[in-house]
C-alpha cells in the first residue's frame, strides 16, 4: 500500500475533517458527493479524486515539503560543520559556497526563510 503525498493545505484540511468527529468512512462519503466545499479550512479537497483522498485516508499520508522547507533542508545538507577533515577542503569550498549562493539568491529576492537568513 503505497502512502498518497498530499498538500500542506490538503493534509490540514483532512486532519480537520477527522479532527472534527468524522468517522472515516462517512468523510469519505461525504467527498464523493458532488457538493464543493465553501469553507476555507476544507477548500484544497475540492479538486483532489476521491480514490486519492480514500488512499489517504486508509493508507495514511505523506506531506509535501513547501519550496521553503526543501531550501531549508538543501542549506542544511551542505553545512560546513559537517566536514571535520581538513582532507575535505573541495567539498566545504563547495558547499560553503552554495550555502553563499542561496544566501545572495535569497538577499537579491528580498526573502526570508526561517533557519537560513532569519
Amino acid at each position: 500500500m503505497n502512502k498518497v503525498t498530499l498538500t500542506k493545505q490538503q493534509a490540514e484540511a483532512l486532519q480537520s475533517m477527522l479532527r472534527d468527529g468524522c468517522e472515516k468512512e462517512n468523510v469519505i462519503k461525504f467527498l464523493a458527493r458532488e457538493d464543493k466545499f465553501v469553507s476555507e479550512v476544507h477548500e484544497p479537497l475540492n479538486n483532489m479524486p476521491i480514490l486519492e483522498i480514500a488512499a489517504a485516508i486508509i493508507n495514511g499520508y505523506d506531506v509535501e515539503q513547501t519550496p521553503e522547507e526543501k531550501l531549508k533542508d538543501y542549506y542544511d545538507e551542505h553545512n560546513i560543520d559537517n566536514f571535520i577533515n581538513d582532507d575535505f577542503s573541495g567539498p566545504i569550498n563547495v558547499a560553503k559556497g552554495r550555502r553563499d549562493g542561496i544566501l545572495k539568491t535569497l538577499a537579491v529576492l528580498d526573502i526570508e526563510i526561517e533557519g537560513i537568513n532569519k
